[in-house]
């Protein structure tokens, strides 16, 4: 996963999928789930793959997840 990936994870305690762009900070915007490649999800989630896990650390605590699809366009 890398800066212009969508991704999709998984929250494992809740179940729950969601999808976000990794952006450059000047692109991001949480409300249209772009989030930023600096901020707590995309420093914890660059670098990995399909399938692994990783922790969020978040100001509202922390969250395990998990990675179920990764696309890049172009």
């Amino acid at each position: 996963i890398c800066l212009g990936c969508t991704v999709v994870v998984e929250d494992l305690l809740t179940g729950e999928q969601t999808t976000y762009k990794i952006t450059g900070s000047q692109e991001a915007n949480p409300m249209e789930y772009k989030l930023s490649d600096d901020s707590p999800f995309g420093r914890a989630v660059v670098g990995k793959s399909i399938g692994d896990r990783f922790m969020v650390m978040a100001p509202s605590g922390s969250y395990e997840m998990e990675v179920v699809n990764v696309t890049r366009e172009g």
